[in-house]
């Protein structure tokens, strides 16, 4: 993917930079340099934007599906990227 086309198909979703960042579990200034090509964008993210467009078809309220997919992204014990977080305690020496 190009720089041009993951601007394009984010402002095509209504999507600040933050917005994106937030969904994908990312910096915002990661996708600022993915959009500027200072940074290589990673060969998944084709996949990722193609979900997000899938579940914003039919959808008038931008905001709402926003909304839902961060909420779904911070669900308590998991990683944005789904996998289940794992505690490291420190031992007690």
């Amino acid at each position: 993917m190009e720089p041009e086309e993951l601007k394009r198909r984010r402002e095509n979703l209504g999507m600040t930079q933050q917005q994106l960042a937030d969904l994908l579990g990312v910096n915002q200034m990661t996708v600022s340099r993915w959009e500027r090509d200072e940074r290589g964008i990673p060969p998944y993210l084709h996949l990722a934007l193609q979900t997000i467009e899938r579940d914003s078809r039919g959808r008038s309220d931008k905001k709402a599906l926003i909304d839902r997919l961060v909420d779904v992204a911070a669900m308590p014990g998991k990683m944005a990227s789904g996998r289940k977080m794992v505690s490291r305690k420190r031992k007690k020496r």
